[in-house]
């Protein structure tokens, strides 16, 4: 039982603190059907994440070996991804919910089993006394009464428009369980609406322009009398410049010898790229659409995101290609033609490469490359920006008159790649 003295009830007039407090918000409900009561609940999963803190606490304080040792049980126990290296914790889900829960129920076991699931200590009595237990007694509720009340589903699906960050994950997770085997779609739906970053949709139109600006850039109309020397250290500066980068994105267009360039692709890869082998990747080849999200510990594959699937190897060496240092090595050979050019998007360092083996290919299995692509050689064209010495575009067309394009962007500005916040088919602690 529980220690509570309700005061004059007004349930309504102020936000929950306590179990009972959430109970009496339910009887409003029930008695009056006033939806107001139920968003105070929601409200209640807006709280800040308790294990969270404290994991993020204990990983800051952690010798590297322990850091290591719990990242590793971390995941292999609770799905938990962190990196032991920057001492983050990567996954975005409320952590409360996952230690303390099964599934969308509270679970008495988890709470017994903290001691070994966690790396620091979390007593009984803390517990207790920590918001952690309302937050697990409304999110288990608010599941509870959505299977129940279509009036409490729907206002769960209309809270997504205003719910960000782990609230809406939340909200999200309950609503793809309980649509569970039953509506595939719809749980499937909820669960890659968990995997969109919040204000992506904005950020892919102004990438969008940018990618639109680079393909202009060509060297179709460049003489050799445009091209003034770059400096001496270009090279130099192109290196330096690759050792400060942390995050960027890229755009690699494969076309074909009738389309060139300009004419619709046969295959796109856009990539998010973050230093430490983190990588989110959008693939489309034909009709198909792969999406892959990898950490050098895991990798998660569309359309279910289970770690282990027989895609991986190739995926990460997929990703290998995407990456700008591939072209690094270039930059040591003497070019073909090469100098500083003035085009109608700015000003930029200009490389050509004649008769050069494509720089990705030894990141591919020769093994699964047709043979007569083994000894290909292809024709390439590097364009640098002059202000950060970081490259922004290649061109490259082989032999048989295919073509390939890689794009750069937004280097050093913040990247979304996380693991999914939830499965469908839900992994236990026990």
């Amino acid at each position: 039982m529980e220690t509570w003295n309700p005061g004059f009830i007004r349930p309504l007039e102020r936000k929950p603190e306590s179990n009972a407090e959430l109970d009496l918000l339910w009887c409003e409900y029930r008695v009056t059907r006033d939806l107001a009561a139920v968003r105070h609940i929601i409200d209640v999963l807006e709280w800040p994440d308790e294990i969270r803190r404290r994991l993020e606490d204990w990983l800051i304080r952690a010798s590297a070996d322990e850091a290591r040792e719990w990242a590793a049980k971390l995941f292999h126990e609770s799905s938990v991804l962190c990196d032991a290296d920057s001492r983050e914790v990567l996954s975005r889900q409320d952590l409360d919910y996952v230690f303390l829960m099964e599934g969308l129920n509270m679970s008495k076991e988890r709470v017994d089993r903290l001691p070994e699931l966690l790396p620091f200590a979390f007593s009984k009595d803390e517990l207790a006394a920590s918001p952690a237990l309302v937050k697990v007694a409304a999110c288990w509720s608010l599941a509870s009464h959505a299977s129940q009340f279509p009036e409490i589903h729907e206002l769960c699906r209309n809270e997504l428009r205003t719910r960000s960050g782990r609230c809406r994950l939340t909200i999200l997770q309950i609503l793809a369980r309980l649509a569970g085997g039953s509506d595939l779609q719809n749980a499937l739906n909820y669960f890659g609406e968990s995997l969109q970053p919040e204000g992506e949709d904005e950020r892919a139109v102004n990438i969008a322009a940018e990618w639109d600006r680079l393909m202009l850039l060509t060297a179709d109309h460049i003489s050799a009398d445009a091209l003034r020397p770059v400096p001496a250290d270009a090279c130099a500066r192109c290196v330096a410049a690759f050792e400060e980068i942390r995050s960027y994105r890229a755009r690699w267009l494969m076309g074909t010898p009738e389309s060139g360039e300009s004419g619709p692709p046969i295959a796109t890869w856009e990539a998010q790229i973050e230093r430490g082998g983190r990588f989110r990747v959008l693939q489309n080849v034909g009709h198909d659409f792969d999406h892959w999200i990898t950490f050098p510990e895991v990798h998660f594959r569309g359309p279910m995101y289970q770690p282990g699937l027989g895609t991986e190897a190739n995926d990460r060496r997929r990703n290998s290609t995407l990456t700008c240092d591939v072209y690094l090595p270039l930059l040591g050979m003497p070019a073909a033609r090469s100098g500083m050019c003035g085009t109608g998007v700015g000003d930029w360092w200009f490389f050509e490469y004649l008769q050069v083996p494509p720089p990705w290919k030894s990141h591919l299995d020769v093994d699964e490359t047709p043979a007569e692509e083994v000894d290909l050689r292809c024709d390439l064209q590097l364009w640098v920006d002059p202000a950060t010495a970081r490259i922004r575009k290649v061109f490259c067309i082989y032999d048989d008159g295919s073509t390939l394009t890689h794009l750069f962007a937004t280097y050093n500005e913040p990247v979304e790649i996380f693991p999914p916040p939830f499965s469908l088919f839900e992994k236990s602690a026990a």
